[in-house]
């Protein structure tokens, strides 16, 4: 990155500031640039998370068939799932614009998850009823 004041050389392990800006918009850079590679990495994370839910969940659903001693055991189990969901829901609270897209992808893949986890517990309700 590059503008008249400042100039920005990034490598996988070093992020090298050139600049005649004051110390404090500096600062202000850098703690930018940590942030948005912890919001990457936290993204990566959380991404990696919901790929090990939305499998639980279907190796779960796509038995095919479930031994009524089991029934509590794995419904409590993917019932849990729930409060990952409340957790993620806080954390994505941010206003940046340039976050928006990827927010909104996040928040429509746990509103899928969460769709696909009320039809489990569905299932579940049944096979008890």
């Amino acid at each position: 990155m590059e503008t008249p004041y400042v100039k920005v050389f990034k490598a996988p392990k070093v992020i090298l500031i050139v600049s005649d800006l004051s110390e404090a918009k500096v600062r202000q850079l850098v703690e930018g640039q940590i942030f948005f590679r912890e919001f990457k990495s936290q993204l990566h994370r959380y991404l990696n998370i919901h790929r090990q839910v939305w499998e639980e969940i279907a190796a779960i659903k796509e038995r095919g068939k479930i031994a009524g001693s089991e029934v509590k055991v794995l419904r409590g189990k993917i019932s849990s799932v729930e409060e990952v969901d409340k957790y993620l829901d806080k954390v994505f609270q941010y206003k940046y614009e340039i976050l928006t897209d990827t927010l909104s992808y996040i928040k429509e893949l746990w509103k899928m998850t969460a769709n696909y986890l009320s039809g489990a517990l569905e299932m579940f309700k049944e096979i008890q009823n």
